[in-house]
């Protein structure tokens, strides 16, 4: 596939070989009921059958929700804090810099259980015609 592939479908005023999205660009939202998630959009494109989200997650102190399940597949990298995911009956504990990779059919759900907010990447790969959680 072409890199220009990736960019098929956005809206990008001034075509260039690269798409640059300035942090207060970032769109916020919020995906399931959860206390303590804040999500911001940085890209939704797709690459062939592949639709491609990349997120940015800050986890406040205390922060609780369900476990979910996603059509695709996540890639989580923590950029900040500690966090606790819960993936299905496994705990892992994630700390700056780590990384997690995992089918989304597998329920799951980000806990912070220190006193400091913790932030990560997120970066779900879907079938292009799922919708995600």
């Amino acid at each position: 596939v072409s890199f220009d592939a990736f960019f098929e479908g956005l809206d990008v005023p001034d075509p260039k070989p690269y798409l640059l999205r300035r942090r207060n660009e970032y769109e916020p939202f919020e995906k399931e009921e959860a206390v303590g998630f804040l999500y911001h959009a940085i890209l939704n494109g797709s690459v062939s059958n592949v639709a491609v989200q990349a997120v940015v997650l800050d986890l406040q102190p205390g922060s609780q929700r369900e476990a979910v399940t996603t059509d695709g597949y996540e890639f989580k990298y923590l950029l900040k804090g500690e966090v606790e995911y819960q993936l299905g009956a496994d705990t892992i504990v994630m700390r700056q810099g780590d990384s997690l990779f995992f089918d989304g059919r597998i329920p799951h759900v980000p806990m912070n259980r220190t006193q400091e907010p913790a932030s990560m990447l997120v970066l779900y790969l879907l079938p292009a015609n799922g919708n995600g959680s």
